[in-house]
C-alpha cells in the first residue's frame, strides 16, 4: 500500500488526523471483530492501518480512497475529510518550516549586512541624509541635526459612522489641555513597539515625509554600525526600505513590485539595482520595515483603492513585512481594509513650543555658530505674533519661516500660509540674485560654440514660471511623468524658427531643478513638496476664475472632502485677493450650509488675510453659536480662526 506522510515518532496521534482517523476506525469495527482481522483478510500492512487509525500516518488521496473501498464506503465520504486532514497537515508543516528560518531576535545578533543588502542600506543613508527641501541661499543642516522628534496620537475611527467628527474631538480636546483617556502623544519607537503596522496621517507640511526619512536613516545606520544601536528606534531588528506609494504602481509579484519601487527611490545611490529576491522574505533572518510614503499622492481613486488592498494583503499581523505608511487624510471608506487590530492609527502632531525652540536653536546654529543663540530668540519672539503663532506648528511652515529670516532677518515674516508659501517661491523662481542659480550661468558658456542651443537655453528660462504652472495643474491631476508634458509644452510653444539640437532635454531637466521647486529620482522628476504644488496651481486656478465664481459649488465640495482641502482652500484665498473679488461671496455659501460648510468657513477666515469685518464677526457668531449648542465646535483649526480673529480684534 503506497505511504502518504511522514509517521509521527511514537504512539500519539497528530490532532489533525483525528476526524479522518476516527472515521476509518469505525468504520472498521462496523464490519470486522478486530483490525487485525480486517488486516488478515486483505492481506494489508499491518503497521500503515494501525497508523492510519491511530491517527499518525496520513495516506496518499489515492490508498485513502482504495482502503475505504475495502471497507465498502463511498470513497467520495472520506475524500473531504481526507482533504481537510492534508490542509491542517500541510498548515503544521508550513508552520514548523516558518519556525526553522533563521531568525534574527535582538539588535544584538544582527549579522553584518551580505554585498545586496549593504548596497540598499548605504544608499539609504545617503538619499535620506539631505532634508526634503532644496533651500537655496542658506546652510541645509543635515536631517540628522536639525531634526525634532514629534509625537504621534492615536487615531481611532469613532462610532456611528462618523470617525472624521469623533477625531476632530479629540484634536479639540488636545487644543484645549484636556485629557482623553489614554489618547496620550507617544513617540514613533513606543507606537511601532505597541502595533506591528502604523498608518500615520497628518495635515500637509507635518512632517510626515521627514519622519520616515529619519527613521529609515537611522535604522540603516545601526545595520551598517555607522551609529549605535544603544538607543534604538524601535526594539525589533527591522531592516528599512523607504519607497513612495506611487512607486508601488505597477505589475508583477510584489517582490518586483518593491524592488523596482527601491530602484525608483534610491537610483545613483545604489551601486547596482536591487534583484526581487532580496525583498521576497526576511533578510537575514529579520523582518523588512517598509515605509510606504504619501499615499494620498496617488491621485486616480480606483488604482490607489489597489495599492491598499496590497499593502493590507502583506501587512498581516506575524507578516515577513512592517509598515509605516503616511497620508494626508482620506475618506474612511478607502481605509477600511487598513483597520485591524495589529495595525495602529496615527496622526501626526504639530510642533509643541519646546519642539519648536529646539528646532530654531538648530537651525539658526547650522547657519552660523556664533549668532545662532541671538538669532533663535529673535525668531522666537518673531512667531510669538498671534497669527504666526499657530502657522509655526507645522514643521514646513516651520521651515520656510526659518529660511525666510535667514535670507531677510530684517524683513517682518509674512503673518499667513499663502504670503508663506510666496515668499519661498520668489527665493527658489523668481528672484535670480537670492536663489544663486548656477545651470544658466554654465550654459552661456555655448553662446559661441553652439548658439542655437544657447539660445534654446535662454528661452526656457525665461518661460520657468509658466513652465512651472503647466506642470503643477499637470500634477494634480494626471499621473504623467512631468519631464514628458514639459518637454511637450516646449515643443508646442517654442518659437516656429527655434530649432530642438540633440540632447536638449538634459539641458531642459537641468534648468527645471535648478529652479528649487524639484528634484530628480530615478523614474524622474517632481516636485520638492506636493504642498507647493497645490500652492502654484492653485495661483493658476484662481486667475481663471471670473469674479462671480460660477465653480463655487464645485471647489466648496473639494474643501469639504479631506483629500483636496488644502488646494482648495488655497485656491480660494488666492481668487480672493485679486483686484474685484470678494472672499465673502464664498463666506456667505458656507454660512448658510451645515456644520462642515460653517467649519469650512472658519478654516478659510484663519487663512485669508484682511476680510471685511461683517463676514469675520458672521463666522465667528456662527462657531461660538456652535460651541455654546448641544454638540462642541469639531474642529481643532476653528480655535485657530477664533484666535486669530481674537489677536486682530485686540490689535486695533
Amino acid at each position: 500500500m503506497p505511504g502518504g506522510r511522514p509517521t509521527r515518532a511514537g504512539r500519539e496521534g497528530y490532532p489533525e488526523l483525528a476526524e479522518l482517523a476516527a472515521w476509518f476506525k469505525q468504520a472498521i469495527e462496523a464490519g470486522h471483530p478486530s483490525i487485525n482481522a480486517f488486516v488478515q483478510q486483505h492481506t494489508l500492512d499491518k503497521n500503515k492501518v494501525y497508523e492510519v487509525v491511530r491517527g499518525t500516518l496520513l495516506l496518499s488521496l489515492n490508498s485513502t480512497t482504495a482502503l475505504a473501498g475495502l471497507l465498502k464506503q463511498d470513497p467520495s465520504v472520506v475524500e473531504p475529510i481526507w482533504l481537510r486532514a492534508r490542509e491542517a497537515m500541510d498548515r503544521r508543516l508550513m508552520a514548523e518550516d516558518e519556525s526553522e528560518r533563521p531568525r534574527v531576535n535582538s539588535l544584538a545578533e544582527i549579522p553584518r549586512p551580505e554585498l545586496a543588502l549593504r548596497n540598499v542600506l548605504d544608499a539609504l543613508t545617503h538619499a535620506v541624509e539631505q532634508l526634503p527641501y532644496r533651500l537655496l541661499g542658506v546652510a541645509a543642516p543635515p536631517l540628522s541635526t536639525v531634526y525634532v522628534r514629534q509625537r504621534l496620537r492615536a487615531d481611532s475611527p469613532g462610532v456611528g459612522g462618523e470617525p472624521n467628527k469623533e477625531r476632530d474631538r479629540e484634536e479639540l480636546r488636545a487644543d484645549r489641555s484636556e485629557p482623553a483617556g489614554g489618547d496620550v502623544p507617544v513617540t514613533v519607537a513606543e507606537a511601532l513597539n505597541r502595533s506591528e503596522h502604523l498608518l500615520v496621517t497628518g495635515e500637509p507640511g507635518a512632517g510626515k515625509s521627514t519622519l520616515g526619512h529619519h527613521l529609515v536613516s537611522r535604522l540603516a545606520r545601526i545595520w551598517l554600525r555607522q551609529e549605535s544601536a544603544a538607543n534604538p528606534p524601535l526594539s525589533e531588528p527591522v531592516v528599512p526600505v523607504r519607497v513612495s506609494a506611487r512607486a508601488l504602481v505597477g505589475e508583477g509579484s510584489w517582490s518586483t513590485v518593491l524592488a523596482e519601487a527601491t530602484r525608483r527611490a534610491l537610483g545613483p545611490y545604489l551601486v547596482t539595482e536591487p534583484s526581487p529576491h532580496l525583498f521576497a522574505g526576511r533578510t537575514p533572518g529579520a523582518r523588512w520595515l517598509v515605509v510606504v510614503d504619501g499615499l494620498d499622492e496617488i491621485l486616480d481613486r480606483p488604482t490607489r483603492a489597489s495599492i491598499i488592498r496590497a499593502l493590507s494583503q502583506h501587512a498581516r499581523a506575524g507578516s515577513d513585512y512592517r509598515f509605516v505608511i503616511t497620508s494626508r487624510p482620506l475618506p474612511e471608506e478607502e481605509m477600511a481594509a487598513l483597520r485591524g487590530s495589529h495595525i495602529g492609527m496615527c496622526r501626526i502632531e504639530p510642533f509643541e513650543q519646546e519642539e519648536l525652540k529646539l528646532f530654531s536653536e538648530r537651525w539658526f546654529f547650522a547657519q552660523d555658530p556664533i549668532t545662532s543663540e541671538r538669532r533663535a530668540e529673535e525668531f522666537l519672539r518673531q512667531v510669538e505674533d498671534g497669527r504666526l503663532r499657530e502657522l509655526v506648528r507645522n514643521p514646513l511652515l516651520a521651515t520656510i519661516a526659518a529660511v525666510a529670516s535667514t535670507r531677510e532677518p530684517e524683513r517682518p515674516l509674512p503673518t499667513n500660509r499663502v504670503d508663506l508659501y510666496q515668499r519661498f517661491y520668489e527665493y527658489l523662481v523668481t528672484d535670480e540674485e537670492a536663489s544663486g542659480r548656477a545651470t544658466p550661468s554654465e550654459l552661456r558658456r555655448l553662446r559661441d560654440g553652439q548658439p542655437g542651443r544657447y539660445r534654446l537655453v535662454e528661452w526656457i528660462h525665461a518661460q520657468r514660471t509658466a513652465i512651472i504652472d503647466v506642470l503643477a495643474k499637470e500634477r494634480l491631476t494626471t499621473e504623467l511623468p512631468l519631464a514628458d508634458v514639459a518637454c511637450s509644452w516646449v515643443r508646442e510653444h517654442k518659437p516656429p524658427d527655434m530649432e530642438l539640437p540633440p540632447g536638449w532635454e538634459r539641458d531642459f531637466d537641468r534648468l527645471l531643478i535648478d529652479t528649487g521647486m524639484f528634484v530628480y529620482e530615478s523614474s524622474g522628476l517632481r516636485f520638492l513638496h506636493h504642498t507647493l504644488a497645490e500652492f502654484i496651481a492653485a495661483r493658476t486656478y484662481a486667475a481663471s476664475i471670473s469674479d462671480s465664481f460660477p465653480e463655487m459649488d464645485e471647489w466648496i465640495e473639494r474643501g469639504l472632502g479631506e483629500a483636496q482641502r488644502n488646494f482648495a482652500l488655497l485656491t480660494m484665498v488666492l481668487w480672493g485677493r485679486i483686484s474685484g473679488n470678494d472672499v465673502g461671496l464664498i463666506l456667505d455659501r458656507l454660512l448658510a450650509g451645515d456644520r462642515e460648510h460653517a467649519s469650512l468657513a472658519g478654516r478659510l477666515l484663519s487663512e485669508c488675510g484682511d476680510v471685511n469685518d461683517r463676514y469675520s464677526r458672521a463666522v465667528v457668531d456662527r462657531l461660538i453659536d456652535l460651541g455654546l449648542g448641544n454638540t462642541p465646535i469639531e474642529d481643532r483649526y476653528l480655535t485657530g480662526s477664533l484666535g486669530r480673529l481674537e489677536d486682530r480684534y485686540s490689535a486695533t
